[in-house]
């Protein structure tokens, strides 16, 4: 019997997310899990399949380190989200433990090593669970994120496909961390409006 091939994430209707994992790496990152967060892309759907199947292979080669599984998006329609952030999917690389501080933005600079990626805001954010779990924009949280590594604005069609080809050519500018709401308020991060995506991740 031939086997099924997997649904990519834009080919999925009835869930909000899938998941990527394997057991080994997830025990060599045990620590990490138990108190977790997530390092966070928003890539057009037009896009998003190509990139979770690259990420799911730098997963699987080891080379996405300190990250113990990575989650995807699907096309589910959340009533919840705004409707011009429907157009976007999200990445998640889940990884711990989100009080080190080194050792998380260590592993953000690696996925972006890895993974080309750019964005309006200019920044790949990262989220622990528990701000996860107290809620985000829709619920009152002004905060919806714990660090930050800028990235380079947005790439052009082809720029794009240059960069997927080679598939680690992208290189991140100088690497930044948000360490509490002051500073954020000092630099008026909060409210600003490059923050809409990923509201409910």
């Amino acid at each position: 019997m031939a086997q099924q091939r997997k649904l990519k994430p834009t080919e999925i209707f009835d869930v909000d997310f899938i998941k990527h994992s394997n057991i080994d790496i997830q025990s060599k990152y045990k620590v990490g899990m138990e108190n977790g967060g997530k390092w966070m892309m928003f890539i057009e759907k037009s896009k998003l399949d190509e990139v979770w199947e690259k990420s799911c292979k730098l997963y699987d080669n080891g080379q996405l380190i300190g990250v113990y599984d990575i989650k995807c998006s699907t096309n589910y329609r959340d009533p919840k989200i705004k409707s011009h952030a429907q157009n976007k999917g999200a990445l998640r690389f889940n990884c711990g433990p989100a009080n080190d501080e080194k050792k998380i933005m260590e592993i953000g600079r690696n996925i972006l090593k890895m993974i080309p990626y750019r964005c309006d805001s200019g920044y790949m954010h990262f989220k622990s669970d528990e701000q996860s779990k107290i809620g985000n924009r829709h619920t009152g949280q002004k905060v919806n994120h714990l660090y930050k590594l800028e990235v380079p604005g947005r790439l052009s069609a082809d720029d794009f496909h240059k960069m997927v080809t080679s598939f680690g050519a992208l290189k991140t500018r100088n690497n930044s961390t948000t360490k509490n709401r002051e500073f954020l308020k000092k630099k008026k991060f909060l409210n600003s409006p490059d923050h809409d995506f990923g509201d409910n991740f």
